[in-house]
């Protein structure tokens, strides 16, 4: 089951890329719904993390980029409570967004130090992430801060147990961030989209690593710029088995991207049954 927040339907260009969405799982007969007293489009940063088929990890939805708009902060409680979904609570401080999980392995930007400081030192945070998300391995990489809200979906994504999705102008980066960056992954092949164009255009080609990804298709962001053919293609070839049955479908989504700084990973909870 696929959900979104209600909001996805608020205005034109939500409804846009809502519908978009919406055509190829109904094709697919893939189940989603709305997310009820939501205040915000972002459903995985809000919503609770899940780490079996029953249960669900929530976590404290404090984001320091809305404090000074608290009205947009959601209380999982709430939605968790209309859609009859008991969740276990963990102290920490969190975004969802921050949080790549695959079986027993998780990635987080290391933002999740100086967001818990308070209250625990950062090996208690690391035995707190894995006791509340029940992995045993916990992966560190450095926040990059071009990005403000510090999240790990927008950097790095699982495309199997040994091997991860990246971005190639991370190679670009400073010294120190490579170091960092490149050590947390040194037991994972990586892959990196990489782009031939002659003027690569930053401010949306970051946003091919946030897809949806589900068990039958994968919907990929595009942004109609000189790039979208190129990652579609290695999309394609880091997941031969969506490709192979034609799975893999562009969504366009650069009002959308523009607007609000955030694709499709960001917008979607999925839930496994």
């Amino acid at each position: 089951m696929l959900y979104f927040s209600q909001w996805l339907t608020s205005n034109k260009i939500n409804r846009d890329v809502f519908n978009q969405i919406t055509l190829l799982l109904d094709t697919h007969k893939i189940a989603y719904q709305l997310l009820p007293n939501t205040k915000d489009i972002w459903a995985s940063d809000y919503m609770p993390i899940q780490v079996n088929t029953h249960t669900f990890v929530s976590y404290v939805y404090q984001p320091d980029y809305l404090q000074e708009e608290k009205n947009f902060i959601t209380n999982a409680d709430e939605v968790c409570k209309t859609l009859g979904i008991e969740t276990i609570k963990t102290k920490l401080i969190l975004d969802g967004g921050n949080v790549v999980k695959y079986q027993n392995k998780v990635i987080l930007t290391d933002k999740i130090f100086s967001e818990n400081k308070f209250q625990y030192t950062p090996s208690e945070v690391i035995e707190e992430i894995k006791k509340a998300l029940q992995v045993d391995t916990v992966i560190i990489i450095p926040w990059d801060t071009n990005e403000p809200y510090g999240h790990a979906d927008g950097m790095v994504r699982f495309v199997d147990e040994n091997t991860i999705l990246t971005h190639g102008y991370y190679k670009t980066y400073s010294t120190e961030f490579q170091n960092k960056f490149y050590t947390a992954l040194a037991n994972f092949n990586l892959i990196a989209l990489e782009y031939k164009v002659k003027k690569p255009n930053e401010a949306f080609n970051w946003g091919y690593i946030n897809f949806l990804q589900t068990p039958e298709i994968i919907l990929v962001p595009t942004f109609g710029i000189e790039e979208d053919a190129q990652a579609l293609a290695q999309l394609g070839k880091a997941f031969p088995l969506y490709a192979e049955r034609k799975m893999i479908f562009p969504i366009a989504m650069k009002s959308f991207v523009k607007k609000g700084g955030g694709a499709l990973n960001c917008i979607s909870w999925e839930v496994s049954k």
